[in-house]
């Protein structure tokens, strides 16, 4: 039996028919970016673990029975076949593994850090991920570097390093002012440390709404965003004739615009009026090979009459040659 680990795209056919692992973000294997699909897949383990422990949560309070409510079986049954933490930990550390440079693996195995009181690993990981960049294509609300520091904060404050904790609280403030909920936590480490005013100034945070996403969720995509589409290239009317039309160059050719078509695109003068694409080199190419007899004459394309094409300017004027 082979020793060697199971590879990314092993590990992510084995949950391939996991309905609640899809819909938690499990992306399909893809060869070409390894580290963000591993991120992902921590990720969506993650993302499981906390659903599990809400789901247990809610069910001991409600003194549920193991069979009520459908939906939280299926997760106690999902959770239950994957260890997700450390189903989750694996991911990142393979992420980290295919790109060092990505903040976001880092980030995510500190939090696991974090979870499980393992402080010194959690304090070695949010440190990476501060000094990192975020991902080229991370969202803005993922903040990542402040919350890294943040986190690197609570660390320190957990190993009984104050002195290092407020430095990193003020550094983390420094780049985001308002932690939602988590507030708090620097407003007490602030107040106990004996900084006043800025123990006051930290739980007036609190007394406003401030949202916190999940950095950890918060992730960069796995493909980049659709490019926008080109806006249409517009023509400019280089003369108006004395009858009121407006006459355009484009690619190659001088063009009679009717006034009910202007402002006019190129694409428009194409369809209607028989441009080619390619600009004047095209053009003049088509004449040369046109003249060696090596191409056929294009064929007019049908036309309103309210676009047409002539050799020069002055033959759209009424009487022009």
């Amino acid at each position: 039996m082979s020793s060697e680990s199971p590879s990314l795209a092993e590990r992510l056919a084995a949950h391939a028919d996991d309905a609640l692992l899809q819909a938690l973000g499990l992306p399909a294997h893809d060869a070409s970016q390894p580290a963000l699909t591993a991120l992902h897949a921590g990720a969506a383990f993650h993302r499981l673990a906390m659903l599990a422990e809400v789901a247990g949560s809610y069910r001991a309070h409600a003194r549920l029975a193991p069979d009520e409510l459908p939906f939280l079986a299926l997760i106690d049954r999902a959770a239950g076949r994957a260890a997700p933490r450390a189903t989750a930990a694996a991911y990142y550390r393979l992420a980290a593994t295919a790109e060092p440079q990505l903040a976001e693996a880092w980030y995510g195995l500190a939090r696991l850090d974090e979870h499980r009181g393992a402080h010194d690993a959690a304090l070695e990981n949010f440190t990476r991920a501060a000094e990192l960049p975020p991902h080229a294509r991370s969202p803005g609300t993922a903040q990542l570097r402040a919350n890294a520091l943040y986190g690197r904060a609570c660390a320190l404050e957990m190993l009984g390093r104050d002195e290092e904790a407020l430095a990193a609280y003020r550094a983390a403030l420094r780049l985001l002012d308002n932690f939602g909920v988590h507030h708090r936590r620097i407003a007490a480490f602030l107040r106990r440390h004996g900084t006043i005013e800025e123990a006051v100034a930290a739980y007036e945070k609190l007394m406003a709404y401030g949202h916190r996403y999940f950095p950890e969720f918060t992730l960069p995509p796995l493909a980049p965003p659709p490019k926008p589409p080109a806006a249409p290239e517009r023509l400019e009317a280089l003369y108006v004739t004395s009858d009121g039309a407006s006459v355009v160059f484009c690619d190659g050719a001088y063009f009679r615009v009717d006034p009910s078509l202007m402002p006019v695109t190129a694409d428009t003068v194409r369809r209607q009026g028989g441009a080619a694409p390619g600009g004047r080199v095209r053009s003049v190419l088509d004449r040369l090979m046109r003249a060696a007899g090596l191409a056929q004459p294009s064929q007019p394309k049908p036309s309103d009459g309210r676009i047409r094409r002539a050799d020069n300017m002055a033959a759209f004027e009424p009487g022009g040659a």
